[in-house]
């Protein structure tokens, strides 16, 4: 498998969630997706089984747990996946197939971060400031992260470089991916910066 995608939820209204429509249309040979129902006290996690039983073909995986957070719902997530790149979407959000595709395409790089374009507010941003291209240089790389500090969002990482400097979400708490911000950058040795839109942010909620 090439790409994990690990997606929390907390009492959603699973139903009207374009990221799961999406996830139905989208090509996923050699994707898993764990899904995390963080501790909710309706029936997400009800409807989340439905929606597992109703694409037996496709490789998800649910996980239920007492309520840790965003964080906490994410690091289960990442102790379970087993594709070479991890991609955390939160569950109000989507995703794109052509960032897919690209991920597939070059899997085989072992760059350690995929960096995309996102949406927000109907603008396209990319949140880095050099232009598309592969890093390599570990001192450049730090510099390019920590000078931009991008929503971790638009980021794909390679699932090893995480686990193996013990990279994982703050939990019991909100905004707990601002502290990664400034970890995961320092762990960064090599960085690939697309131009490709992948991710659109939904500030509803």
């Amino acid at each position: 498998m090439y790409l994990s995608l690990i997606v929390p939820f907390y009492n959603r209204d699973v139903s009207s969630l374009t990221l799961l429509k999406t996830l139905t249309e989208l090509s996923l040979e050699g994707i898993e997706i764990i899904l995390v129902d963080d501790g909710s006290t309706d029936n997400t996690y009800l409807k989340l089984s439905s929606y597992k039983d109703s694409f037996p073909d496709q490789n998800i995986q649910l996980i239920r747990q007492c309520n840790k957070g965003p964080g906490g719902a994410r690091n289960a997530g990442l102790k379970l996946s087993r594709a070479k790149y991890v991609w955390f979407v939160d569950s109000d959000d989507d995703i794109t197939q052509e960032a897919v595709d690209f991920i597939k395409e070059n899997s085989a790089g072992n760059y350690d971060v995929i960096h995309f374009n996102y949406l927000a507010r109907g603008v396209e941003k990319s949140g880095l400031e050099v232009g598309p291209g592969n890093y390599i240089n570990a001192t450049e790389v730090r510099a390019i992260l920590l000078g931009s500090l991008v929503p971790l969002w638009s980021n794909v990482y390679r699932r090893e470089m995480l686990i193996d400097n013990d990279i994982y979400y703050p939990e019991y708490c909100y905004y707990e991916d601002n502290s990664l911000d400034f970890i995961y950058p320092f762990f960064v040795k090599s960085l690939l910066n697309t131009n490709i839109l992948a991710y659109k942010y939904n500030e509803e909620n």
